[in-house]
């Protein structure tokens, strides 16, 4: 079935290759499906970071990156409609990444295949304050404190101080 451990194995260790070959259509399809479930796709994103974490960030990065470029590439290709609510998934996902690979995500460093700075852009720009306020929750919890990485993070994310102040106090309500 879509999304069993093997596709997803499958998936993981695509996306970790950099001359990664093309999926098969087997595979494409199950990627669509996960896409279209944000829980899934936060659970694939965050198996990603969990198994393959111990890499360097650039690695995890650039795998995540082609990651979703896949998702977009495929449903662009096969379900045009359904491109806003996959990047809304998406988002939730990312919303789910640790700090440290979130700020690698949006470094935007050179090397960045053509458009992945531009998808990051969309996916953290339909990220909702709840879901922003469940990371800075969901971290303090995890680091059992306010990080450097996080505060750079949730900055980076909300440029906006009075936005911030609203989302802190989310935020803290999660965490009471």
């Amino acid at each position: 079935p879509a999304g069993d451990t093997g596709t997803l194995d499958e998936i993981i260790a695509n996306c970790l290759q950099a001359d990664a070959i093309e999926l098969d259509d087997r595979t494409t399809q199950a990627l669509l499906d996960i896409a279209g479930d944000p829980d899934r796709l936060a659970e694939l994103v965050l198996r990603l970071e969990e198994d393959h974490g111990g890499g360097r960030l650039h690695t995890m990065a650039a795998a995540l990156l082609r990651m979703l470029k896949g998702i977009t590439d495929a449903v662009a290709r096969t379900a045009p409609e359904r491109m806003e609510s996959v990047l809304r998934n998406m988002s939730v996902a990312v919303g789910g990444l640790s700090p440290a690979l979130l700020m690698e995500l949006l470094s935007g460093e050179r090397e960045r295949a053509e458009g992945a700075a531009d998808l990051i852009l969309q996916v953290v720009n339909r990220m909702t304050d709840e879901t922003i306020a469940s990371f800075v929750a969901d971290n303090l919890v995890a680091d059992r404190r306010a990080t450097g990485r996080l505060a750079q993070a949730f900055q980076a994310l909300v440029p906006e101080t009075d936005r911030r102040r609203l989302l802190l106090e989310m935020a803290a309500s999660e965490v009471a």
